[in-house]
């Protein structure tokens, strides 16, 4: 909505330039934080959670002489750890839209804005001319 709310007519390039930038600026950070928050956690359960499993997993190879037991739990595990994982993302992605949502609170309301009518011609119709300021 930025080019719509800009006062000066003329400064719409810069206006959405700048927004664009802000926009692509946020959305670099936040892409940063979701690939070290599933990073950080990656490094955190794999070995919390996996190594557990196929130590335990070998404890019940000696036991019972089976030996794809340590490839099984180690899956089963693995498929544990990246869902606990991609929970911790998503817990991230719900603080990220609650502050949208808070932002969102301070929009310009821009209801009076939207008419029919035009600032600039830029063609005449069937005169493909561009006009003169």
């Amino acid at each position: 909505m930025v080019g719509t709310v800009v006062d000066d007519q003329n400064e719409i390039g810069t206006a959405v330039g700048i927004a664009g930038l802000i926009r692509s600026a946020v959305s670099a950070v936040a892409s940063k934080i979701y690939a070290v928050v599933l990073k950080n956690r990656l490094e955190m359960t794999i070995p919390a959670i996996v190594l557990l499993a196929m130590e335990k997993a070998d404890f019940q190879r000696h036991k019972c002489r089976v030996s794809y037991t340590i490839e099984v739990a180690g899956i089963a595990a693995y498929k544990l750890a990246i869902n606990q994982e991609y929970h911790t993302v998503m817990l991230v992605t719900i603080a990220f839209s609650g502050l949208g949502t808070l932002f969102s609170f301070w929009a310009s309301n821009v209801d009076e804005l939207m008419t029919t009518r035009v600032s600039l011609t830029r063609h005449k119709r069937r005169d493909e001319e561009v006009l003169e300021a």
